[in-house]
């Protein structure tokens, strides 16, 4: 359309941006049954009055191991002012919440150390004096 045309008229722009801001918050949960992880970090999302409800927010399984479910959440928020509030809010329903349906939240995995069975703490005394009497 040429510009002598656009000048005359009013344009209106119905692909204007979405202004929300969208923030992701990864946890860990204890491993037990994955749906059951996912529809309480939906409850959790769901509940929180400080974020975005449309477009929904998401709940993403990443990753299961012996020791956790690693979850994603994420959400929006209206300005990037609000970002912090809804972020500690939506930390304290998922502490909540988990606490209220016997969720255990679980180390990151970098923290886990995998290897030999500890060796008892008789055995470890026994060994700790048996060097100290030799090394005096």
């Amino acid at each position: 359309m040429p510009n002598s045309i656009l000048a005359r008229q009013g344009v209106t722009n119905l692909s204007r941006p979405d202004e929300t801001h969208q923030i992701t918050l990864t946890v860990r949960i204890a491993a037990t049954t994955p749906n059951f992880v996912e529809q309480v970090m939906r409850s959790v999302l769901e509940a929180s009055t400080r974020i975005v409800q449309d477009p929904p927010p998401i709940v993403a399984l990443n990753s299961i191991d012996v020791a956790a479910i690693e979850v994603e959440l994420l959400f929006r928020v209206e300005s990037p002012a609000g970002w912090t509030a809804a972020r500690n809010e939506v930390i304290d329903l998922l502490y909540s919440r988990c606490k209220a349906n016997g969720l255990s939240l679980a180390a990151p995995a970098e923290s886990l150390v995998f290897g030999p069975a500890a060796i008892s703490g008789e055995h470890s005394a026994r060994a700790i004096e048996a060097r100290s009497s030799r090394a005096g």
